[in-house]
């Protein structure tokens, strides 16, 4: 119902970012990315400068495990919002997913010390650093995840 709505709006408004990303977002939780991944490319078109119809299309380019693409668009965020600690954290996320983690963590650390109370970056930062074996730091940021949000099961990683 929703789908068929969209599409018919779109055939209508064959531009309006919105609805391309709400068919986006449909298409996405039926699993097919495709379809997700070339409506937001779309959308990103006409609206280049909407971080967040960007951020959309990252994701989704990361579901379908095209890194490259989304370590692009995510520094094409990071470029146009560079206060924008969500879309820092999120180049960090990318950066560890390529298997750079000592650089991950110098940009959560930039990150922590506008924001010390994230626990999602935090968390980040202690798998970085478990992963690179620096286990009493990772358990060290661990800790002051849980302290922040106790129900944050993640933060038992180690």
């Amino acid at each position: 119902m929703a789908e068929s709505k969209c599409r018919a709006f779109l055939k209508e408004n064959p531009t309006h970012t919105y609805a391309m990303s709400l068919l986006a977002e449909i298409a996405n939780r039926m699993g097919y990315f495709d379809d997700a991944e070339f409506l937001l490319q779309k959308a990103v078109e006409f609206s280049p400068n909407d971080g967040e119809l960007r951020l959309k299309y990252a994701s989704v380019l990361r579901k379908k495990q095209k890194f490259v693409q989304t370590m692009e668009q995510v520094n094409i965020l990071c470029e146009q919002f560079p206060d924008n600690l969500n879309y820092q954290a999120q180049r960090a996320s990318e950066i560890m997913q390529n298997g750079d983690h000592e650089s991950a963590i110098s940009i959560l650390e930039r990150v922590l010390k506008s924001n010390p109370y994230n626990f999602s970056v935090l968390t980040s930062k202690g798998h970085a650093e478990k992963t690179l074996g620096k286990a009493d730091q990772a358990i060290e940021s661990y800790k002051n995840a849980y302290k922040i949000k106790p129900d944050h099961g993640e933060a038992f990683s180690l």
